[in-house]
């Protein structure tokens, strides 16, 4: 694992952890890494959407790390299902084409 400080570094540490089955490592590792986005992200978001942008998408990622642990962990089968039907809510509104 890297022992980085930087968004990517958890980031990619936080994947490896949910592929070996470390949930508890993995929601560490994303905590720290939506800690490393903080000041960043405040500092643009005051002023555009447009410069804030690229940081929302690395937020975006670390909620999508969080559900996949939810689902993974979950016990219901009723959990599992919603963050299905979530997940296939979102990517229909996705465009076919997306120019980042």
């Amino acid at each position: 694992d890297s022992n980085c400080s930087s968004y990517d570094g958890f980031l990619y540490s936080a994947i490896l952890a949910i592929h070996r089955e470390n949930y508890a490592r993995a929601a560490s590792l994303i905590s720290k890494a939506r800690e490393t986005l903080d000041p960043e992200l405040t500092a643009l978001v005051g002023e555009s959407y447009t410069r804030a942008y690229r940081s929302l998408i690395k937020v975006q990622q670390l909620t999508e790390l969080e559900e996949i642990i939810k689902y993974r962990t979950a016990k219901r089968e009723q959990t599992r299902q919603g963050l299905l039907d979530m997940w296939a809510s979102r990517l229909q509104g996705c465009q076919a084409s997306v120019d980042v």
